[in-house]
Order: structure tokens, then C-alpha cells, then sequence
């Protein structure tokens, strides 16, 4: 009897098992939709997601995809053909992780005071323990670490050698909460409207822009600009090399997210207010989607857009109109693309797809 029990069990399990494979292998999006959207699958994936576990973010970097479970497993992916490049334990399960931010062949991420360095080529990962529990995500050059801290401190280490260089503090001494560093300097937000450009290898100042209220959400630079989200509901654009704010534009609602930036548009989303397409040069409004989350992808002629209810809405570039929108009710996750047409999603049980318009 008791064996009768047990090879039941065995079986139950087997079968249990069998149909969670067959759900990771079963298409996120359905063939005659994508045929219908113009669009094709370049591929689908089933990353190693344990059945105790979910997959809770994909981000889109260069060529790669680094999706995050809840747990604070890593997977890496090639964005272009859905091959594994690496995966492995980022931190402890119920410690929060600031990242990624890719640099020369290595992607950072940090955790309470530790410092992650993952060698993209082979997946190996040193931590070092920066004894400084981290405020955002660290930034590095060819030559410098910068490691902003809860202690109101932005850290500066010598890169190849990890000695601890100087500390820089805003003059109001207020939390930082991103770090963005160029060519010839970097620059620090913080939680009081300061935005703040010092020296690569000092702390003096080189300027400093001071915003109506907190900036919470990451710095983004896109060659000589910075686009900063602030609380007032103002997105800035600011010149990186003098702090000069070129337009600034009224969002519906407080920004929290930073701003996701194409070739020729600035997409912010606002919560529950949806998502808006920017000019980059003007500051006018493009288009809004007033129920979008999150712009996908975009080509010349259509950007790409998901829904609250988790469908693909479809913008015509030209008038601003949306033209139409498709069922993507299986995804319970995207990632922001603003290089080219492909579009990434994924489920939280680790199916992760590629979809491109023809």
C-alpha cells in the first residue's frame, strides 16, 4: 500500500512538473496576434525560475538583459538572440539591490554597504564590502568608483586599487540619490533639488543647479544632456557641462519614475496619469497614452507602448494617434527599449520573449 501511495506521488510530481514546462514553452503572445501587429517573434526564452521564487524585473542595457528574481537571482541574457550568457546569486534574498550600471565590460549592482562586480565575459563576480550601506546605484570611469552612502556622503575610490580617495557632501548635507558621471565630471542629486557637478578626481565644484523640490528618481545623461524628474511635476532638461536648464515641462502628477530617452523623444510616465512622448529638442508634447506604463520600443514610423491592462498600444510617430493595440495579457513584465524596434516582456514564472516589428 505504502508503495502504491508513493509511486502515485512520484507520478502526481512528475506530471506537476511536465505542465510547468509546458506553460514556460507556451507562447507569451499568440502567433496570429504578432501576425496581426506586423510583428514577429525573434525568440522566447524559459529562464530557471524556481517554483518558489518570481521573476520581478527585466531591464534592457546595451546587449544585454539582466532579469532579477525575488530572491536576487541573476540571469543574463543576449538581447538579440535570447542565448544565457551568466547567471548567479546577486545578494541575499531580502536585501534590497541598487543597479545595474554597466561600464567597460562589467556591470555594478550594490547591496546594503557591498559592491558587486560582475565580469560580463565570464559571469564572475567580486564583492567588496565599501563599509558605507549604499543610497543608489554605484557609478565607475576608468579611473574612479563613486559609491554615494546613506551617511549623506559621496564616496570616491581609486578604481584599480580601491583606495578611498575624498568624501563630497552637498552643502545642506542631504541624502544623494543618483549618480551620473561623464566626461570630465560627475554629478549627484539629492533628496533637497540639488544637482550637483564636482571634479572626476576632486570635490570641488564645478556647478550646481538647485530644483523646486526632491529629485528621487535616477539622473538620466544622454550625451551633453541630463533629464531630471522632480517632485514640483516638472521633467528638466539640463546641460550636462554647465547645469543650465535648457526646457522644462509640466508632467499631471509627481514624477517618481526617471524618464526613459529615444532618439528624437523624452517618454515619462506619471502614476495613474499614464505615459507622455516629449521632443527632445523643443520640450512640446508629442503624444500621450493616458492609461501607458512604460514605452516598449520604437522605430521610425510607430512607438510601442504597455497598458495598465496589459495591452501593446501602437502610436503613429507622424500624428501623435494611437493606431491600434494588441492583447500582451500573459506578460507581467517589460522592459524599456530605446535603441531600436525590439520588444522584451516576460511572466513572473521566467518566460522572457523578444518580439520585432517587421
Amino acid at each position: 500500500m505504502i508503495t502504491r501511495v508513493l509511486c502515485l506521488f512520484i507520478l502526481l510530481l512528475m506530471q506537476l512538473t511536465a505542465f510547468g514546462q509546458q506553460e514556460k514553452i507556451r507562447p507569451l503572445v499568440d502567433g496570429a496576434l504578432l501576425e496581426k501587429a506586423s510583428l514577429k517573434q525573434v525568440f522566447q526564452t524559459a529562464l530557471s525560475v524556481k517554483p518558489t521564487e518570481k521573476l520581478v524585473s527585466i531591464r534592457v542595457i546595451e546587449d544585454k538583459i539582466f532579469a532579477l528574481t525575488s530572491t536576487n537571482y541573476l540571469f543574463c541574457v543576449n538581447r538579440m538572440t535570447g542565448s544565457p550568457e551568466f547567471s548567479r546569486q546577486l545578494a541575499l534574498a531580502d536585501f534590497p539591490v541598487l543597479g545595474p550600471e554597466l561600464f567597460d565590460g562589467h556591470v555594478l549592482y550594490s547591496s546594503g554597504s557591498d559592491l558587486i562586480n560582475i565580469d560580463l565575459s565570464t559571469g564572475s563576480a567580486v564583492t567588496t564590502n565599501i563599509q558605507y550601506k549604499a543610497a543608489c546605484a554605484p557609478v565607475r570611469t576608468a579611473s574612479y568608483l563613486y559609491f554615494a552612502g546613506t551617511d549623506k556622503r559621496l564616496h570616491v575610490f581609486d578604481e584599480q586599487n580601491k583606495l578611498h580617495l575624498f568624501d563630497v557632501a552637498a552643502n545642506n548635507d542631504t541624502l544623494m540619490t543618483s549618480v551620473v558621471a561623464g566626461p570630465g565630471s560627475v554629478v549627484f542629486a539629492t533628496v533637497a533639488g540639488n544637482i550637483v557637478s564636482i571634479h572626476l578626481n576632486s570635490p570641488m565644484r564645478i556647478w550646481q543647479t538647485d530644483l523646486p523640490d526632491k529629485v528621487t528618481a535616477p539622473v538620466i545623461r544622454d550625451a551633453n544632456s541630463l533629464y531630471v524628474g522632480c517632485w514640483n511635476t516638472y521633467i528638466y532638461k539640463l546641460k550636462f557641462t554647465t547645469g543650465q536648464i535648457e526646457w522644462k515641462y509640466q508632467m499631471p502628477g509627481v514624477l517618481s519614475t526617471s524618464a526613459v530617452i529615444s532618439s528624437k523623444a523624452v517618454f515619462q510616465n506619471v502614476a495613474n496619469h499614464g505615459i507622455t512622448a516629449i521632443d527632445k529638442s523643443a520640450g512640446t508634447e508629442l503624444f500621450t497614452v493616458l492609461d501607458g506604463v512604460a514605452m516598449l520600443a520604437q522605430t521610425p514610423g510607430r512607438t510601442f507602448v504597455m497598458t495598465t491592462d496589459r495591452n501593446c498600444a501602437v502610436v503613429d510617430n507622424s500624428t501623435g494617434k494611437e493606431m491600434e493595440r494588441f492583447n500582451f495579457a500573459q506578460t507581467a513584465l517589460e522592459a524599456s527599449n530605446n535603441v531600436d524596434g525590439y520588444i522584451y516582456v516576460a511572466d513572473k514564472q521566467g518566460r522572457l520573449a523578444c518580439y520585432a516589428a517587421k
